[in-house]
């Protein structure tokens, strides 16, 4: 029900949303790699956000372990203030959310009203169950820093009838602390 090229769209957006949504300082160091499965790492926790589209659903989960370098990766900023520092789950929310939000405004620019949910913290046992959604297609990437794996993502897809889509390459990325409304 998902064309190839569909498939291939899916991926290099993923793909292009998780290198974008690390923080500034950090992208140039960071590779973004598709993987042909769920990694075999067991990890502990994982970020959950979905969009609905009349055409499709998508559910884009952001995995990790807490490792060491996620610490670094989200570190607050130097001159945030102790008070306004944020919890690690919450930045990596955060992080699932450009993410998310990325896809779905590309799916936007194709499809009207996309809905996208807020993001729920689950533990990593729900990577055993992903089948269970029975969706059409799943996509999962690796994300590392300095050749060390970062954080796991995937991208499940799941169709009611047959669907294209196509990636806008001549899409300017929106600027930093743009509004936008859902």
């Amino acid at each position: 029900m998902i064309s190839p090229a569909t498939r291939a769209h899916f991926e290099a957006l993923l793909l292009a949303s998780l290198q974008e949504g690390l923080p500034a300082d950090w992208r140039a160091r960071a590779q973004a790699l598709p993987l042909p499965a769920l990694a075999p790492v067991r990890d502990l926790r994982v970020v959950m956000l979905s969009i609905a589209t009349f055409r499709c659903r998508l559910h884009v989960l952001i995995h990790h372990g807490l490792q060491p370098g996620l610490q670094t990766v989200f570190a607050p900023v130097a001159d945030e203030a102790p008070q306004a520092q944020v919890p690690l789950a919450d930045r990596l929310a955060e992080y699932g959310n450009l993410v998310c939000g990325a896809i779905n405004r590309e799916l936007g620019c194709s499809w009207h009203y996309a809905g996208m949910s807020t993001p729920s913290h689950l533990t990593g046992d729900v990577l055993d169950h992903t089948a269970l959604l029975r969706d059409q297609h799943q996509l999962h990437a690796l994300v590392s820093v300095d050749g060390q794996r970062l954080l796991g993502a995937s991208l499940l897809i799941g169709s009611h009838a047959p669907f294209e889509f196509q990636r806008s390459e001549d899409l300017a990325a929106p600027a930093a602390g743009e509004l936008e409304f859902f």
